[in-house]
């Protein structure tokens, strides 16, 4: 079946396998913020336009510390969404 997702224990650098996601001990691998610039924003497709409420997630978290530091680029061309 191709919708069928398999769980499995994550070890850490564990490669792309299709069907399958990678369930990761947080206290052994402990989150760790992507791409900020994309987070919280509206979908790509037209009439993808979320609520602010959604949109706003990211400077909330900001604001209160929550959201942690990232080492990826500020988003395309270095402007990213929402001053991120």
């Amino acid at each position: 079946d191709s919708k069928k997702i398999d769980f499995v224990i994550g070890k850490g650098y564990d490669k792309d396998v299709q069907g399958v996601s990678f369930v990761m001990d947080t206290a052994e691998f402990p989150f760790i913020v992507g791409e900020k610039y994309n987070q919280f924003h509206d979908g790509f497709m037209k009439g993808e336009d979320y609520p602010d409420s959604y949109n706003n997630i990211a400077q909330l978290l900001i604001q209160k510390g929550t959201l942690g530091k990232s080492l990826c680029p500020n988003g395309a061309l270095g402007l990213g969404v929402g001053g991120l």
